[in-house]
């Protein structure tokens, strides 16, 4: 039996599969960084999905999907984690209108720090009672994309705005000078997102204490 069929059946036996690693260095499982041959030169000319790895990629499209040797990135580790957790809520739990909306209001500002613009747009189909095939393909693109700190910040100044009436003139001073810190270092590093969390728990925020900002994965 050739490669190209037993791909075929193992692709179709696991049609429910949440997540798949790919390892990093089998010709066949591979999804990225296989080497193909040029069928004139026999050289290598290419990088390339190995076959099982592009029939998986061609029938799951929205699956998470991740080259193991990109776990040492922190921020690619970052993403994979956030699209596997989210698929496998979203594959879990939304059945209806009403679990899609939910699912919404979880990831609300979330996705408000990849992209606002996208958010409200998957807030329409939500509210609206649209595709969830097409809700499920714009949270995975969305999710697959790198974070920026801008996006970020825009949530959690959002965020702040529940907390505006607990928080003395102190308090709102010292998290926007954290959140203008933040802007401006290098690193991904948010001491900010702590001392949010905290003060959402301590006012007992019901609406940001459900929100997957602060938790979209096990740490």
């Amino acid at each position: 039996m050739s490669i190209v069929s037993i791909s075929m059946q193992l692709t179709l036996k696991i049609e429910k599969s949440m997540e798949l690693f790919f390892s990093q260095n089998h010709l066949v499982v591979v999804v990225e960084r296989v080497k193909h041959r040029n069928q004139e030169t026999g050289i290598p000319d290419k990088f390339e999905a190995g076959v099982f790895g592009q029939f998986f990629i061609d029938n799951f499209p929205h699956t998470p999907i991740f080259d193991s040797g990109r776990l040492h990135d922190e921020q690619q580790r970052h993403i994979f984690l956030n699209k596997l957790f989210a698929y496998f809520r979203f594959r879990q739990n939304v059945k209806t209108v009403g679990d899609l909306q939910a699912f919404h209001k979880e990831y609300k500002y979330l996705l408000m720090g990849y992209n606002q613009n996208t958010m409200r747009e998957m807030g329409r189909i939500a509210a609206n009672g649209g595709d969830f095939n097409i809700y499920l393909e714009k949270l995975m693109t969305l999710l697959s994309s790198r974070i920026s700190k801008k996006n970020i910040i825009n949530s959690l100044y959002h965020m702040m705005g529940y907390l505006k009436k607990d928080l003395d003139l102190s308090d709102k001073e010292h998290i926007h000078s954290l959140i203008e810190d933040y802007s401006k270092q290098n690193s991904y590093e948010n001491k900010v997102e702590p001392i949010l969390n905290f003060l959402i728990e301590k006012y007992d925020i019901a609406y940001l204490k459900e929100q997957r900002f602060f938790n979209p994965y096990p740490k």
